[in-house]
């Protein structure tokens, strides 16, 4: 424990994010186990025209509602665990999210085999347990984030999109081409229930009440922070909160990012499989690397919004949000532009392209939301959260809306058309309404519930810095 000494907030949330991981890859694998569940023989049935298919071979229409279960389940359980993270914190909240993902998980291949409205309700209960990872990631950065860390903190716990998606395609590819698919489901249901054990031991809601933590890191913790955003109270404005209008700018600029990134996750192994015509292992491989070129710029940015001198706090939100938003709606349009040129390898680069520019994003948007927010910063989380809950409706719908075909390629490009266009958009409106001041909110207290009248205890910056 020497190594970690001073540094418990690094388990911490290495904690958080490999639960978080594992809720993402738990509702993700079928995206890829599609490709081989429909040439699984061991279950066949005979269609009306008397043919032998595969009891997986799901048609479009269905693929839809696979993965339509989980927003449903998202929209569900989104408020609910709003307001348990709200009211007891996030250890038993986020906990009862990883136990209920782990039974669904190893569930999901038997119950795949006897029918499709059981492996739906399955998908809701993945949905509602996915639905707790953003309100978690807000209240681990609000209680273990120093104020020089934030974006770094927020820039690690919200790549587990990132490390789920690689670990995932690669290991599903795996299985589909070795002992099959069913195995899949079942290393990553008994990975998560090990992960959540792992949270159950180390994480605590009031750092002051940890047994392992120093004085010294108790007070890099407080530094900088204001007694609001200290005190562990379940007071939230929520009036002020949703009438504000650079939230919903930073929630729409999540919900935009989620949508492009969720398609992009969902939609392109079959993409490459089905209109590049790449085979099974290099589409798993390509999706999986895709996703995790996501992570270096993600890291980077973290660093360069806590860190760098050489610009003001607003001008880095902007540039890191420009390269989030804006750069990825450009090569989306280039990838409708550009087809299958150069054998599909163009289209390869491009979606690489897309994954590591997004990476930014936790300099822009997701900074943007806990600078203008402070001590309610998990609230506006939740927010996105909510939007993500859409996005996993938007990204689908934008894709069953244009594709008829799954082989024809200029269908795809009016889906890339329509995503990077709204990217731009949203980028635009941050630009012109987002900046790095707090919102009047940050005022509000329990025992000042209009912000009227400062309490200048509560906004002061704690001078004892090893006051503990």
């Amino acid at each position: 424990m020497k190594l970690l000494k001073n540094r418990l907030r690094i388990l911490i949330v290495l904690s958080a994010f490999l639960c978080l991981s594992m809720l993402a890859s738990n509702y993700i694998i079928v995206n890829m186990t599609f490709i081989c569940m429909q040439e699984d023989l061991s279950d066949a049935v005979i269609n009306e025209n008397g043919t032998l298919v595969s009891r997986y071979a799901y048609d479009p229409s269905e693929k839809s509602l696979i993965i339509w279960a989980v927003a449903l389940g998202t929209i569900i359980g989104t408020f609910p665990y709003n307001m348990a993270f709200i009211r007891w914190g996030a250890k038993y909240p986020f906990l009862s999210a990883g136990i209920l993902s782990t039974i669904t998980t190893l569930l999901i291949p038997y119950t795949a085999s006897v029918s499709l409205p059981g492996l739906l309700v399955l998908r809701v209960i993945q949905g509602i347990t996915y639905s707790a990872d953003f309100s978690a990631i807000g209240v681990v950065t609000v209680r273990w984030a120093p104020v020089d860390e934030t974006s770094l903190m927020i820039a690690v716990m919200t790549s587990f999109v990132t490390f789920s998606t690689f670990v995932t395609n690669t290991s599903s590819a795996w299985f589909c081409s070795s002992i099959g698919w069913r195995w899949a489901f079942y290393s990553h249901g008994i990975a998560t229930g090990l992960v959540f054990v792992l949270w159950m031991f180390v994480y605590r809601d009031d750092p002051t009440s940890h047994p392992k933590i120093t004085k010294k890191e108790l007070a890099k913790l407080q530094e900088n922070k204001t007694k609001a955003e200290l005190e562990v109270d379940h007071y939230v404005p929520f009036i002020a909160i949703l009438s504000n209008l650079p939230v919903w700018v930073i929630c729409l600029n999540g919900l935009t990012l989620i949508t492009t990134l969720t398609l992009i996750m969902t939609y392109m192994p079959m993409y490459l499989h089905l209109v590049l015509k790449f085979d099974v292992m290099t589409t798993g491989m390509l999706a999986a690397v895709g996703a995790f070129s996501h992570a270096p710029i993600k890291y980077f940015s973290g660093y360069f919004s806590d860190k760098s001198k050489a610009f003001s706090e607003a001008t880095k939100l902007q540039i890191c949000n420009f390269f989030a938003l804006c750069l990825p709606g450009v090569f989306f349009v280039l990838l409708g532009v550009m087809k299958d040129a150069f054998n599909g390898i163009l289209a390869v680069v491009l979606f690489f392209a897309i994954f590591i520019s997004m990476g930014a994003n936790c300099g822009g948007y997701w900074k943007a939301a806990t600078v203008v927010s402070k001590q309610y910063a998990h609230f506006v989380l939740s927010i996105i959260q909510f939007m993500k809950c859409v996005a996993l409706i938007t990204a689908p719908c934008s894709w069953y809306l244009f594709v008829e075909n799954e082989t024809d390629i200029q269908q795809w490009s009016y889906v890339f058309y329509l995503n990077g266009g709204c990217l731009i958009f949203a980028g635009g409106l941050f630009y012109l309404c987002c900046n790095d001041k707090p919102a009047e909110f940050t005022k509000m207290t329990r025992s000042n519930p209009r912000g009227d009248k400062v309490d200048a205890e509560a906004l002061s910056i704690l001078e004892d810095k090893n006051s503990v």
